[in-house]
């Protein structure tokens, strides 16, 4: 099974990012990302990693326009948390001086 959980009913019928219509087991119903989280999060710690696998191993195909497309959102997002004040800058200054002691303390 090459570390991949199988999950053959389990798929999210539209690009969504917050909700999307989930297929489990033949059963159409409403779930809302954050539910569905919550769900795997309750997964024993093997399966959780193998369908982070499985997950990350999914992203490895798109184009370089998909990831452009995903950096900005992301980018958007976040610049949007910060305006908003539910985040803060940090100096780069410090961020490079706190990877650097992340680094040494290894």
């Amino acid at each position: 099974m090459n570390g991949r959980i199988a999950a053959p009913n389990l798929r999210c019928s539209n690009g969504n990012r917050r909700c999307g219509r989930i297929t489990i087991m033949g059963e159409h119903r409403r779930k809302d990302i954050h539910e569905l989280e919550s769900e795997l999060l309750e997964l024993e710690p093997s399966s959780r990693a193998a369908l982070a696998r499985t997950l990350l191993g999914s992203l490895e195909d798109l184009s370089d326009d998909e990831y452009e497309r995903l950096w900005a959102d992301e980018a958007e997002a976040r610049y949007a948390d910060f305006l908003a004040g539910r985040t803060t800058a940090i100096d780069g200054d410090e961020v490079f001086a706190r990877a650097y002691s992340r680094v040494r303390g290894r």
